[in-house]
């Protein structure tokens, strides 16, 4: 991997850590693409994925995509032709089946697995991020 290296984060259970966070914003203080690439059996609204990043401290300017699928599996296929048409060149995830799925589809990419304890999610997160609001309706 070079100077213009482009790297690639899972949002949930992977930018909870940290550690990651630190990982992410250090790259992008570089020069480094950042992207950030999230799963969703649900049509989880942009603006929520938006506000859990503001919360972490990743900052506004990096790109979100959210692939939405009715499976794990469909969503790992997403994922991995993301990965692949953006050009990332290093990917960090904490489910293994996407990670697996990005290895055997874009076998250039280097992809890592985080692993530990995973984050309480607490039921209406979505409308505690959103101030009350959890969507159109």
């Amino acid at each position: 991997m070079g100077l213009d290296s482009h790297f690639g984060f899972d949002l949930d259970d992977t930018l909870d850590h940290p550690s990651i966070v630190d990982i992410l914003l250090s790259v992008y203080a570089r020069g480094h693409p950042v992207t950030v690439i999230s799963g969703s059996k649900r049509k989880t609204l942009e603006a929520v994925k938006r506000k859990q990043m503001e919360v972490l401290g990743v900052p506004e300017k990096v790109p979100l995509y959210i692939v939405h699928g009715a499976t794990f599996a469909e969503i790992a296929d997403g994922k991995a032709e993301l990965v692949l048409s953006l050009g990332i060149d290093l990917f960090i995830d904490d489910h293994p089946l996407f990670c697996s799925t990005i290895r055997e589809k874009a076998p250039g990419v280097v992809v890592l697995r985080v692993s530990g304890p995973r984050v309480q999610r607490s039921k209406g997160r979505a409308e505690k991020l959103l101030g009350g609001h959890d969507g159109p309706g």
